[in-house]
């Protein structure tokens, strides 16, 4: 049997974040600087790579349609046409308002309310994506548990290869479960190179919601008292054995004051 060191009693300092905004949005201003957006987007999110990057470079043909489809992408990503034509079509060359994807296919859209990506729960971090052809799109971002911010992008260029990148990291927010992109006006638009950090390990956040919080700590004090993660009173799974020793002990508390004093998910 493993013995205490110490007894859980004292208060928990939590860090503020280093940005106050909400979100952060990255928008390159033309697709010549789209990789160097997507560099700050990424630093934004703490990552060096995407944990999924959809560019319908393979397994994709011309005039398919895309929208409502489950199970086509990869880590439960749906794109969706709310519009009454349903239509998220993959096109080719010259097919987004004369534009072109950054491959050889993208999605287009006919600017009508919504174009949608969504995740299943928990959500995922950050999403970018290349934003072809659109004289104004309004972006809505939804959140786990309810709320929404909305932010608008500048216009892209037309003719050719312009696709602009597109960043978005949840911050101070739950995670994000949607964009609504609303590019009301042309014609046809669309998007490219789609691409997102999936919520990834985050010891502490016991509840899954994107934050170690005071919520988070109820529960490792339930598990800390249990103990063994085999005794049949232990959460399926035993979500505060961090280290995954199969025991919830002092060496996970540490690993948890590490975590609740960062309060927000990297």
């Amino acid at each position: 049997m493993r013995t205490r060191l110490f007894q859980i009693g004292f208060t928990l300092s939590i860090a503020a974040s280093a940005c106050s905004a909400a979100i952060v949005t990255r928008n390159a201003s033309s697709a010549a600087n789209a990789a160097a957006t997507r560099a700050q987007w990424l630093a934004d999110c703490g990552v060096a790579a995407p944990t999924y990057l959809v560019d319908f470079e393979s397994g994709f043909s011309l005039g398919q349609n895309v929208s409502g489809v489950t199970g086509l992408f990869p880590g439960g990503l749906v794109i969706t046409d709310t519009s009454s034509a349903h239509n998220a079509i993959i096109r080719g060359s010259g097919s987004f308002g004369g534009s072109s994807p950054n491959g050889s296919y993208g999605v287009a859209h006919n600017e009508q309310q919504f174009l949608e990506l969504s995740w299943p729960e928990p959500g995922v971090d950050g999403v970018g994506f290349a934003d072809i052809d659109h004289a104004g799109t309004t972006i809505y971002v939804d959140f786990s548990g309810g709320g929404t911010v909305q932010f608008s992008i500048e216009t892209t260029g037309s003719g050719g290869v312009t696709g602009e990148f597109v960043g978005i990291w949840r911050n101070d927010m739950p995670r994000i479960i949607r964009l609504r992109l609303d590019a009301s006006g042309d014609g046809s638009w669309g998007v490219d190179d789609i691409q997102w950090i999936a919520s990834g390990s985050c010891p502490g956040d016991i509840n899954n919601d994107g934050f170690v919080d005071d919520s988070d700590f109820v529960l490792f004090v339930a598990a800390y008292n249990i103990l063994d993660c085999a005794d049949p009173s232990m959460p399926a799974g035993c979500p505060a054995d961090f280290n995954g020793d199969n025991f919830v002990d002092d060496s996970d508390f540490v690993i948890f004051v590490g975590a609740y004093n960062e309060l927000i998910c990297p």
